[in-house]
Parts: C-alpha cells; structure tokens; sequence
C-alpha cells in the first residue's frame, strides 16, 4: 500500500473478491513473540508463533517452498500501526523492530517487496470481526478454525489478518497474471 501524507485521508479500499485470490498468502502479526499463518489459494495450512531469527527465516523458507510446490505466487500480508492508541512508546518501538526482522527474513530471499503488504487492524478488524479486541480475534479463530491450535492471540491475529488478505483487492492487484503457455508447435513462431 502506499505511504500517505499526515492529515490526508487513507486510501479507499479496493473492493473485496468474491473467490479466494489464487495465491500462497503468509500473514504476519509482528511482535516480541510474532504470530503468523499461511494460506493456500484462501485455506489455512499453518499457523504458529515465532519469537527467534531461525523461526522467522523457518517460516519464510516453508511460505516459499510451499510457493513453489503449489505453483502460485507468495503474497506476504503483515499488521501495520497508525498513530494513537498506543500504551506506550516503547511498544511502538518493539513492534516495528519486530517487523524490521521479518523484513530482513524477506530481503535476505528476494522476496519481492511490492508483493509485501501491511494492513492496520482497524482495516482487518472491520471486515473480519464485530469487535476490535484480541479476545474477539481467539473466539473467531476457535469457531472458523476447529482443529487448528493457537498458540497465543497474536497467532489468532495472524490468521485473522490472513482471512482478510484471501479476500481483498490489496492482494489481488499483487499477484502476479499468470498467462496461459500455448501448446508446443502453436502459434507463429517457426520450425
């Protein structure tokens, strides 16, 4: 998404799809033990929580492989923050070193940076669930996910900003248009 100026209002969202966008999708909820879920073409396949750099770069290297083995494109959507309703400085801090640290993961494979996005939770929040807490995030993780454990709410909040991404227009004007290969000895080419 791109950056905007203080005081302007945020940018429209892009309309919601009807199918789940056709892409492996890791979701990211930065933080001191950082939550994350990844996504087949709108499924949850995995969920859990990282707190240490081979976690995190474990957790990138399994969203490529599983890229690769699925043959879509890896679309990676983590929570942003906005100014105000923060308890404290030192929060705030913590929470973009964090994801500093998932992008190095991310820069350290190539990943492509305008396929990572951010959302904030109000965003997510409001597509996603009635109310605006973590609490809310774990009730709707238990009723939509059953079988799946969550280790901690913010790896809730992960598949919640995941179940978001499978969805929205953000994510589907990033993935790539994959364009149908005519058969061997088609077209106009030559002998």
């Amino acid at each position: 998404m791109a950056r905007r100026r203080r005081g302007s209002p945020p940018a429209p969202a892009l309309p919601r799809t009807r199918e789940a966008i056709a892409c492996v999708l890791l979701a990211i909820d930065p933080g001191a033990t950082a939550g994350w879920a990844l996504f087949v073409a709108g499924v949850l396949r995995e969920v859990g929580i990282a707190k240490k750099a081979t976690q995190r770069q474990a957790v990138v290297q399994a969203a490529i492989d599983l890229a690769a083995t699925e043959g879509l494109s890896l679309i990676v959507v983590a929570e942003a923050w906005e100014a105000g309703g923060w308890k404290s400085h030192t929060a705030m801090i913590g929470t973009g070193a964090q994801w500093g640290r998932w992008q190095e993961q991310l820069e350290m494979v190539g990943h492509p940076v305008r396929r990572i996005l951010r959302v904030t939770p109000q965003r997510w929040r409001s597509l996603v669930l009635k109310a605006r807490t973590k609490d809310a995030a774990v009730a709707y993780c238990a009723a939509r996910w059953e079988g799946f454990v969550f280790a901690t709410a913010d790896a809730c909040e992960a598949a919640c900003v995941g179940a978001w991404g499978t969805h929205a227009g953000e994510v589907a004007e990033v993935v790539p248009v994959r364009r149908a290969r005519a058969p061997r000895g088609a077209g106009g080419g030559g002998p």
